[in-house]
């Protein structure tokens, strides 16, 4: 008897639903049946809820309690899934919410239904959307500080606990999209959008995975050694490039990160053979899967014989050279961003620069402390080494500022470097001077990083990767 009565208390009538709805109050319409229920049909405004293990652990508690909220379940007699919506109805009541539950489901529903379901968009399809110029608004919902510290392009920032008080900001015209870290906080944002009546969705997995998705770009180009194809891995929300480079059934990886099973997906679909993996130099601001890499598919892992590494490998130093395919690599040493950093130069013409020179501007020398002394040999190393090359060399680094459609190539001529980057037209004196006065704050974790980088401890991929999470800090900016 106290089980019946407890579930009757908890539950809402039809009618008074309607009149809810039709008052317009702060109403969140959980419905949890199956995806499949409910893109056939549900009540206006409802949001597909999942009540799993991670929505229990990570959302509820975080839903605000100023909001009232309806769980809708399927209604049938003797459904599970009814069952499971008066077991919830009742714990989130405890909790503190004022919540009820649609008594006999959808199966009782008698008002107006609509059909299809709002798809959450993954990082790669945002990026389609951005490079199409498509109309939509980016809602950031995390707090102020995180926002600043790192953020997509064009988003506006409206933290989870302002969002009712703010929804004028938010265009009724415009395809919503809510963000944050991973997914939790914009989640709850679309619940009370919705209850708004604004239809939203959220990038799944937040920044995380803006931070983790690739794009590539690519060209085919016929050299003096034959046919060269060389793909521009770009991880979309980082700013980090790697390359892989093939020469008839060969190929190099330059300056990979992880996950590393977007490399191998490449070299299967090309249908070559990665049998070297080079990294650059050590760097800071992302940890190196070049171990992983080369380990994983039997290739020879070369690192800079000028750096410091407790890692087996090949070292490389300036004018080594390789041979892949029908043409090779060359080795030029470019120290300045770090004292051991290498450039490769492929076929003559394609000139892998690291972080040591970028298309728009060129690597911070501060990183290892005596920023002074790095940013007098970074110049004479772009000025010896690399501007001297020809200029139709065309410089590809491993980061990027500005970001570029999906299927483009990020490079810069060398005749169109020595025209476009500011910084390189002044003397050696107001290089420096320059150099160091601009602050720019380092990259989240970086002393971590290079240690792991000179080290390759086995650790989780998840940990390593929680690491880097932030923007992309290795370019002098102006």
């Amino acid at each position: 008897m106290t089980t019946i009565s407890h579930t009757k208390q908890n539950s809402i009538s039809v009618n008074t639903l309607k009149q809810k709805i039709d008052n317009e109050q702060d109403l969140v319409i959980f419905d949890v049946r199956s995806k499949k229920s409910f893109e056939k049909s549900h009540i206006p405004n409802a949001v597909y809820a999942v009540c799993d293990a991670n929505s229990q652990q990570n959302i509820m508690p975080k839903l605000p309690k100023n909001l009232e909220y309806v769980l809708v379940g399927d209604g049938k007699s003797g459904d599970k899934n009814d069952t499971y919506v008066s077991h919830m109805s009742r714990m989130m009541k405890e909790m503190g919410f004022k919540i009820s539950f649609l008594e006999n489901g959808m199966e009782n529903w008698s008002g107006n239904t609509v059909s299809g379901i709002s798809q959450d968009i993954d990082s790669q399809n945002l990026k389609k959307m951005i490079d199409g110029n498509e109309k939509f608004v980016l809602v950031d919902v995390r707090e102020p500080q995180e926002y600043e510290e790192w953020n997509i392009d064009n988003s506006i920032n409206i933290p989870l606990s302002q969002i009712s008080e703010k929804i004028s900001e938010i265009s009724e015209n415009k395809k919503i999209i809510t963000v944050c870290t991973s997914g939790n906080r914009s989640t709850i944002a679309k619940y009370i959008l919705s209850s708004h009546g604004l239809e939203s969705s959220t990038l799944t997995g937040g920044m995380d995975s803006w931070s983790t998705s690739f794009e590539k770009g690519e060209i085919n180009v016929e050299t003096k050694d034959g046919h060269i194809n060389i793909t521009q891995v770009r991880r979309i929300g980082k700013g980090c490039m790697s390359y892989i480079v093939s020469s008839e059934n060969e190929s190099i990886v330059i300056d990979p990160v992880y996950p590393i099973e977007e490399y191998i997906k490449i070299a299967q679909d090309k249908n070559t053979l990665i049998v070297a993996v080079y990294d650059t130099h050590q760097h800071a601001d992302h940890i190196s899967a070049a171990k992983k890499l080369a380990d994983t598919v039997n290739a020879t892992l070369h690192l800079s014989g000028y750096e410091s590494y407790d890692i087996q490998s090949s070292k490389v130093f300036h004018e080594d050279s390789q041979k892949f395919g029908t043409t090779s690599l060359n080795v030029i040493h470019t120290p300045g961003h770090t004292l051991g950093s290498l450039s490769f130069l492929v076929a003559g013409k394609f000139l892998f620069s690291g972080d040591t020179i970028f298309v728009d501007s060129v690597g911070r020398p501060d990183l290892r402390d005596n920023g002074k002394e790095y940013a007098e040999i970074l110049y004479h190393t772009i000025h010896k080494k690399i501007m001297t090359l020809n200029d139709d060399v065309m410089i590809l680094p491993t980061h990027f500022e500005k970001p570029s459609p999906s299927g483009s190539m990020i490079t810069v001529s060398v005749s169109k470097a020595k025209k476009i980057i500011d910084i390189l037209k002044k003397s050696n004196d107001e290089f420096v001077e320059t150099i160091g006065n601009i602050s720019i704050p380092t990259p989240p974790n970086y002393q971590k990083i290079i240690e792991y980088n000179k080290t390759s401890m086995d650790k989780p991929q998840e940990e390593l990767m929680a690491l880097e999470y932030g923007p992309n800090r290795c370019a002098v900016t102006m």
